[in-house]
């Protein structure tokens, strides 16, 4: 068989190798740091049952059309391929242990057998990178249109600013907004770049054949801003609210966001009252300032002088001027070292920067470079004025992760950089872990790092170990109501909230602890008492009793069991009553004349009731049976009173000289049966008493038979549930 295989395989790759020369495998490697597989949710198992591993195939000098007609099988079946033919990049979901990939394609077919490249299997939840490249020389189709030849063959890189410009290209084709790269043809390309703040630009540029050319596009602003000062009040609880082209902006005094330029309607209100309504024009540039007493003072005069025919020529009306402050400067950054930068958001390249026209006042200015932290910053710009800026970048530190065992896996904002204890070099900055450990949930967190400790360590235990003592030596130690040992004794517990007890018979002992990374505890002592019977029913018991019965008019002991439950609060439960004795068992199975037959009855005095007169032996006997249900209430601490109904037969016989039995009444029965008690519960222990009536008897014939019983047992709290 492994003959065949190997013959197989030589008969492959010689196809190969007669068909396959228009591409070949570069390289094949393992990606540490990436988990497409696991993190991505892409878990689902192929034929082989195991979670999946992820093959990353890229591709150099293959055209798009070569790409797209990529096609794959395997030695083990079945895949999941997801297509990124515009980043020149397939990603392949795979059963993990596979040995070759076979690519098909319009360059032929190219098989890769992976021990040729690596040194072990290709494992579950692991990324492998496959770089192919093309042997022979991508040229783009030809195309039927002579204005579209050679379409797609140039770029242009477009950065415009502000960054969420809209581009259009060759007439009116929208292209995006912001930063992009755009496949165009040779020749001439007209670009034309829009804001509605800023003043529109346009231009052409000439590109070669197969030529990326890059346009840094800087707009000028086309805004200004709008201030309205000092309020006009004609009291001083009196507030004046802003309307800008009829939108409320705000209140007295009022310094507007970026407008564009022109004239803006203001109108300003006292409540609905209005005070000023007056048309103010934006410029460019400049801020545009206005005094809310001049505008209310002219509205007012404007506004009660409509009958005035010399209004217009009343010099006390003449609207004093808008006053305009230029509201932009100069701005010059650099950096050690060389740093990408952006001011309020908008990206700029590389240090050094240099900007005309940006608006007076503060600026936040972002730079960062690998392995230095990243530096954020106010500056500020003074109108008219150049102002230089040159700021050094700190470099980054050395943090250790470490854990309360070795092995745990780290993940640092989601990927995945070693083992338990751990050494990571970042900048400075706020980043999120994330511990895994085979079998126990995660530890989340995250770590902040400052250049006050520049090799910081941080512990992400799972647990601690906490020494726990009892006043009672050997004590049982539970955490969360599981065993864990006997007191005193180091105990490893999980973060989180928990509850430690300590018992030894009827002492018990209870507290909660909260273990976190942050709050170390070393040691704790569990202080135990005699349990209290309340605190005990709290949590609900179950308890067994032992019964003896006695009639209160002669008879025989009678004896049973009575089992029950309280429920969880401790206010109330249920109890079974069942009484027997060893006389009943006996008739049960006696073959002759039993009790159970008799017919004949007499009283207490041995005088015949029913059937012809007796002379007895003196034997006596007695059978009695009861089954009984009833409910158990609390009525105070661990007092319940009882309260039950059933079915009983009890009947007590002499036995005449004709072996016959004769039934003594009033002492005997068959009927329902119904109960009332107490029971009480004492620790561990149960004490119940009960007296018992036939119902029907008492009823009927007011026989006062009553039946006592007494028990004793035991109770066991619940345990709790997780």
């Amino acid at each position: 068989m492994k003959k065949l295989l190997l013959i197989n395989l030589f008969l492959l790759a010689a196809s190969v190798t007669l068909f396959a020369q228009d591409y070949k495998v570069q390289s094949i490697e393992y990606l540490p740091d990436v988990l497409k597989a696991q993190l991505e949710q892409r878990t689902e198992k192929p034929n082989s049952g195991r979670k999946c591993a992820v093959l990353q195939i890229a591709t150099q000098n293959i055209s798009v059309e070569d790409r797209s007609s990529f096609e794959f099988t395997s030695d083990l079946g079945s895949f999941i391929p997801e297509k990124r033919i515009e980043s020149s990049l397939w990603m392949l979901w795979v059963s993990p242990g596979i040995t070759y990939l076979t690519i098909h394609s319009n360059l032929g077919v190219l098989d890769i057998y992976f021990p040729d490249y690596l040194p072990d299997e290709i494992e579950s939840l692991k990324t492998y990178r496959i770089t192919v490249v093309g042997t022979r020389q991508v040229t783009p189709p030809p195309t039927e249109s002579t204005s579209n030849r050679g379409y797609g063959s140039c770029k242009i890189v477009f950065i415009p600013t502000p960054n969420d410009a809209v581009i259009y290209l060759n007439g009116d084709s929208l292209v995006g907004t912001g930063n992009r790269t755009v496949p165009t043809h040779p020749g001439a390309n007209n670009w034309k770049v829009e804001h509605p703040l800023f003043h529109p630009t346009e231009g052409t540029i000439d590109l070669a054949k197969g030529k990326t050319d890059t346009l840094f596009i800087n707009l000028d602003p086309a805004y200004g801003y709008m201030e309205i000062r000092e309020d006009y009040k004609i009291d001083e609880s009196e507030e004046l609210s802003v309307y800008l082209d009829g939108v409320l902006k705000g209140k007295v005094p009022y310094k507007s966001e970026k407008l564009p330029q022109g004239f803006h309607e203001v109108t300003l209100k006292a409540g609905d009252t209005i005070k000023a309504l007056s048309q103010i024009e934006v410029k460019e540039h400049f801020v545009s300032i206005n005094r809310a007493d001049e505008l209310c003072w002219n509205y007012e005069k404007t506004h009660n002088s409509t009958g005035n025919l010399d209004f217009e020529t009343d010099s006390s009306f003449i609207v004093k001027p808008t006053r305009f402050y230029p509201i932009t400067g100069k701005l010059t950054i650099n950096s050690i070292p060389q740093a990408t930068i952006s001011i309020d958001s908008i990206d700029y390249g590389l240090t050094p920067v240099t900007l005309d026209n940006l608006s007076v006042g503060s600026h936040r200015i972002e730079l960062s470079a690998a392995n230095y932290t990243p530096l954020i910053q106010e500056v500020n710009v003074e109108e008219e004025k150049e102002t230089p800026y040159l700021f050094s970048l700190s470099h980054s530190c050395f943090a250790t992760i470490i854990s309360d065992q070795e092995g745990d896996r780290v993940f640092i904002d989601s990927v995945f950089v070693g083992e338990t204890p751990v050494t990571i070099e970042r900048p400075y900055g706020t980043y999120s872990v994330l511990l895994s450990r085979l079998g126990q949930s995660s530890e989340e967190g995250e770590i902040t790092l400052t250049p006050d400790n520049l090799e910081p360590t941080f512990d992400f235990s799972f647990g601690q170990t906490v020494n726990v003592e009892s006043g009672d030596r050997r004590a049982k130690l539970y955490v969360d109501n599981d065993y864990i040992c006997r007191a005193p004794n180091a105990v490893y517990i999980l973060n989180g909230q928990h509850t430690l007890r300590a018992e030894r018979g009827w002492a018990v002992g209870e507290q909660d602890i909260f273990i976190s990374r942050d709050n170390p505890i070393g040691n704790i002592n569990i202080e135990t008492h005699t349990q209290s019977p309340t605190s005990f029913l709290s949590d609900g018991a179950f308890f067994f009793t032992g019964n003896l019965g006695f009639l209160n008019k002669g008879g025989k002991t009678v004896y049973g069991l009575n089992i029950g439950d309280i429920c969880k609060g401790g206010q109330a439960g249920w109890y079974l009553s069942l009484m027997t004795n060893t006389d009943m068992i006996s008739q049960l199975y006696n073959q002759n004349y039993s009790v159970l037959d008799a017919y004949l009855m007499a009283d207490e005095a041995g005088n015949a009731i029913y059937g012809q007169s007796n002379s007895y032996t003196g034997e006596r006997t007695l059978i009695r049976a009861s089954a009984l249900f009833g409910v158990a209430l609390k009525i105070a601490g661990p007092v319940y009173l009882r309260i039950g109904a059933g079915y009983g037969l009890r009947r007590s016989a002499w036995k005449n000289t004709e072996d016959s039995w004769v039934i003594i009444n009033p002492v005997s029965w068959q009927d329902f049966e119904g109960s009332l008690g107490l029971q009480c519960c004492i620790y561990n222990f149960v004490i119940n008493a009960d007296a018992l009536i036939p119902v029907q008897e008492v009823l009927t014939n007011y026989k006062k038979v009553v039946e006592f019983r007494v028990g004793f047992g035991f109770c066991l709290k619940h345990k709790k549930k997780d």
